[in-house]
């Protein structure tokens, strides 16, 4: 007969490590815009935001968030280069959801490679910090974007301002 012990201790260390790994790919996640509400799903309050000003051609990111109506840092958190995918899998497909509800859609660009420039928000209501701002741009047009929470329990929607605010 074999017997093997284990001892609880290494176990609890185990299974801390894993929520510590498990936290911070959801973090990441969340931060890079695969995941918001419901899995990558707009939340509730997306619907309001077919009411976002529409970006004039050649507007800068920060000029269209200022007339969304939202308060921003001058110079964004991050400047990157994102793909727009050829084929969009079921979390894009309920991203490009989003960005149709506030009159852009990105499957007219799928294979592109577009700007993401990520901007702190500072006016978000009910929240004084942790609040991003997404806007992609393709040849110095505003294709898309949104406003999400970095927390891990956070949103996005469009860049409408909620109607509670």
């Amino acid at each position: 007969m074999v017997m093997v012990s284990i001892r609880f201790q290494r176990i609890k260390q185990v299974l801390k490590i894993i929520l510590a790994i498990l936290l911070v790919v959801a973090a990441v996640m969340l931060i890079k815009g695969w995941i918001g509400t419901g899995g990558g799903a707009p939340d509730d309050s997306s619907a309001q935001n077919v009411d976002a000003v529409q970006p004039n051609p050649k507007m800068l990111p920060q000029e269209y968030l200022k007339s969304c109506g939202w308060e921003i840092d001058s110079q964004p958190v991050e400047v990157c280069e994102v793909i727009i995918p050829q084929e969009f899998d079921e979390t894009f497909e309920s991203y490009n959801e989003l960005q149709k509800l506030q009159g852009m859609d990105l499957s007219r660009y799928k294979g592109e490679r577009a700007k993401r420039y990520t901007y702190t928000v500072l006016n978000y209501p009910g929240q004084e910090e942790g609040v991003q701002a997404n806007v992609l741009v393709l040849n110095d047009t505003i294709i898309g974007g949104d406003v999400c929470s970095v927390a891990i329990d956070g949103f996005m929607h469009g860049f409408a301002i909620p109607d509670d605010y």
